[in-house]
């Protein structure tokens, strides 16, 4: 049987709130093994990195909070084409899991490749952005339901912060191994 509207949004609440207390209970955790263990380089930067992709963890389950709430606002929309959010939505499916699987195995390599991803998102998001001011100007009936255009944006926006969050995975994972800082992440944020 599946899982209801209202089931789902509680679902990833819970999720959401599940996420902010493993943050907080993980950076108390770090705080004491510096405190009383006094660790080496390599295990501060793993203690570094666990702290961020907690934080990374969180903003999962509250992206996903906000996309449900989202559905939930705008209510069932089945005449609206779906097919931009889904294609973003599978290419950032497949970023977190190779994001998690490379933080399993302490693989910096996936970095790259996920970098590659989030540009594929982040020009969906942009394309669609355009498509609908250029269709906007062109012909009222193209987009006959704003809540279309609202829950796409909406939802294509918070899964293009997903896809940016997953790659700060890859970049903890990489700091964890290397020791040094994703290049490509210090040129978007010099």
């Amino acid at each position: 049987m599946p899982f209801s509207k209202n089931l789902w949004y509680i679902l990833i609440f819970c999720l959401e709130s599940a996420y902010s207390h493993v943050e907080y209970f993980e950076s108390n955790l770090a705080f004491e093994l510096i405190a009383r263990y006094q660790p080496v380089a390599t295990d501060l930067r793993y203690i570094r990195s666990s702290l961020e992709i907690s934080y990374v963890l969180s903003r999962f389950g509250g992206y996903g909070y906000e996309i449900v709430e989202v559905l939930d606002m705008i209510g069932s929309i089945p005449e609206c084409d779906k097919t931009v959010v889904t294609k973003a939505a599978n290419v950032t499916s497949e970023m977190i899991s190779l994001s998690m699987n490379a933080l399993d195995v302490k693989n910096k390599q996936p970095s790259d490749e996920l970098y590659d991803m989030d540009d594929i998102v982040d020009g969906i998001y942009r394309d669609y952005l355009r498509e609908i001011m250029v269709a906007k100007k062109e012909s009222q009936d193209t987009y006959a339901d704003p809540r279309c255009i609202i829950s796409a944006l909406h939802i294509l926006r918070y899964l293009e912060r997903v896809a940016d969050h997953a790659c700060y995975i890859a970049d903890s994972v990489s700091y964890i191994v290397t020791g040094k800082s994703n290049p490509r992440r210090i040129q978007m944020n010099p």
